[in-house]
């Protein structure tokens, strides 16, 4: 009755509206199980993997998408090599809120038929990574009653707060906090009135270079701050020009700026599914000048949120301190390894484990931060070691 068929790239190509439909009917519609954003994501990266979209049909009708991709690499905490199936995108791109592509009351359906499938016919695999899965997601609740002898390891490893959009605009405002509220009005006079700042949104005819403005203002603020950031290099901002320009089309975007005349000094990058926005990514110009610009700006983006009688702002992963300020909900996000039952893939489990556990020890400790750094370097040399031994 249910079957899974993993599908060419014509048939991947051709499915944008039938997959599309499916993304809007799932339980929490998600920007990054869109084809556009997948399917671009392959145009771009889609040399480093060997593809995996799995197709699950009830009799004729396709009612599930699992879009998978296939590489040898080294996941997160694992230390050793392995074939890794992964959702696709989800390394380059940092997608959140991934998850089977169905409808809710199809979720257990999808589930088993998909899990099956890479038991007995998709068997050149030896774990299955899932990056950021929402706590609410179906994959997450539904892998528990999953008909599987494979073992599963789920850590918690962060979480993506929230604004529900419900009441109004004005309501939500009085619950900020007075300091915030205070410094908005400050800086939003300064910035209005003193430096006569403009409010602009993103266009492919009128504003081209957006995408490269805010990389080259996320940079910016990155490098003042002294930070490492993965939202950097040709082919990722390639990716970004060509998927936000899609988006438009859908009226899925949202890349707004504060200008100074015509220069860049803070952009808010999102996206809207499902009536659900999606806070991506964000830049600022270094500098006190301008310091509190973005606070101006996201609050702006909120407030045409509420206008446009969205149901939910979400501020994706991450616990920074700052999302505390404009929300009050959070949903916990885990990082998910399916073990198949290959050599390698007992492999992985135990080593993952074992670094884990060992790692729960030092902790116990009280080590400055430059200590726990070499414990953990000397750490994954004498897992490697023993295993090889082993």
């Amino acid at each position: 009755m249910y079957t899974v068929k993993a599908v060419h790239s014509d048939e991947f190509r051709n499915s944008r509206d039938k997959w599309n439909n499916l993304a809007l009917s799932m339980k929490h519609p998600s920007i990054f199980c869109t084809w556009e954003w997948i399917y671009t994501w392959w145009e771009y990266f889609g040399n480093l993997y060997d593809p995996l979209i799995l197709f699950i049909y009830k009799n004729t009708e396709l009612i599930g998408i699992f879009p998978l991709a296939a590489r040898n690499m080294i996941v997160e905490d694992v230390i050793l090599p392995g074939r890794v199936l992964s959702f696709c995108g989800s390394k380059e791109l940092y997608s959140d809120h991934t998850d089977i592509i169905c409808e809710e009351s199809n979720a257990p359906f999808c589930m088993n038929a998909a899990i099956d499938f890479l038991m007995s016919e998709y068997r050149q695999w030896d774990v299955l990574h899932l990056s950021y899965i929402s706590e609410d997601s179906n994959f997450l609740n539904l892998m528990n009653t999953t008909n599987t002898t494979l073992e599963m390891d789920c850590i918690q490893v962060s979480s993506a707060s929230y604004i529900t959009l419900s009441g109004s605009f004005e309501d939500y405002n009085m619950s900020l906090s007075k300091n915030l509220k205070n410094n908005l009005k400050r800086t939003r006079k300064k910035l209005y009135d003193e430096f006569a700042i403009n409010h602009t949104c993103f266009t492919p005819d009128r504003y081209p270079n957006s995408i490269q403005e805010l990389f080259v203002l996320h940079k910016l603020r990155a490098d003042e701050k002294r930070i490492k950031t993965s939202f950097q290099g040709k082919k990722l901002m390639e990716f970004h020009k060509t998927v936000s320009k899609l988006f438009y089309e859908k009226g899925w975007v949202r890349l707004c700026f504060l200008r100074k005349g015509a220069e860049a000094i803070a952009a808010d990058y999102g996206f809207i599914f499902g009536r659900r926005f999606f806070a991506y990514q964000a830049g600022i110009l270094p500098g006190r000048e301008f310091a509190r610009a973005g606070n101006v700006l996201l609050h702006e983006v909120i407030e045409e949120a509420f206008r446009d009688k969205l149901l939910e702002f979400d501020f994706l992963r991450g616990g920074e301190e700052y999302k505390g300020s404009w929300a009050r909900e959070s949903r916990t996000l885990f990082n998910i390894n399916l073990y198949n039952e290959t050599f390698r893939g007992t492999l992985l489990k135990f080593a993952y484990r074992t670094r884990n556990r060992v790692k729960k020890v030092f902790n116990d400790f009280i080590i400055n931060r430059k200590g726990q750094h070499r414990i953990t370097e000397r750490l994954n040399l004498i897992i490697i070691i023993f295993i090889t031994v082993q």
